[in-house]
């Protein structure tokens, strides 16, 4: 698919997405079930707005109670890179009963994944471990910690399933490279 100035060639089909967020769902549900078994909250944190298509599909295919609590990372404004910050914050009070995995589209730097963990890990949370759809390793500055991985991608820029290009191209049922023509 081709539009404008962008190439939209494949690089992580619908069909293996799907399989890669079963296979993350059933590893979860194995390594949280005893917790939530016990009285333990588990609580899905998608960082919006990349992770909305990721982090509900996850959340259907882990088997267990749980909750949602998105928020929200600001890094750029415009086409401009400024401090980050947290545009939506966790509305709920964490406790030592509550396990946090916080839920993104892509590790690429690892800035925003060690911001995020750093700040929950001040929580009172029983746990915080991080979930990516993709992992983009070559390209890390902060190094981080990413409990659950779906892919390793290659250095291009990539679009769809969440990802975007100022803004366009989230609604992609699968991940494209966005080669610039």
């Amino acid at each position: 698919m081709v539009r404008g100035d962008i190439d939209l060639s494949v690089l992580v089909s619908k069909t293996e997405i799907d399989s890669i967020v079963g296979k993350l769902g059933a590893r979860i549900a194995a390594d949280y079930g005893p917790v939530v078994d016990a009285g333990d909250s588990l609580v899905l944190v998608p960082v919006l707005n990349g992770a909305i298509y990721f982090g509900v599909d996850l959340s259907r295919a882990i088997q267990l109670p749980l909750e949602i609590e998105p928020v929200k990372v600001e890094s750029y404004k415009g086409d401009e890179a400024v401090d980050m910050n947290m545009a939506l914050d966790l509305r709920r009070d964490v406790g030592p009963r509550d396990h946090l995995l916080v839920v993104e589209d892509i590790v690429d730097t690892g800035m925003t994944a060690a911001m995020l963990l750093d700040r929950f890990k001040k929580t009172e949370a029983a746990s915080v471990r991080f979930c990516s759809l993709l992992d983009k390793p070559t390209r890390r500055i902060s190094p981080v910690e990413v409990d659950y991985i779906g892919a390793t991608v290659p250095d291009t820029f990539v679009v769809g399933y969440g990802l975007d290009y100022n803004g366009e191209y989230r609604n992609l049922p699968y991940v494209a490279k966005g080669v610039m023509s």
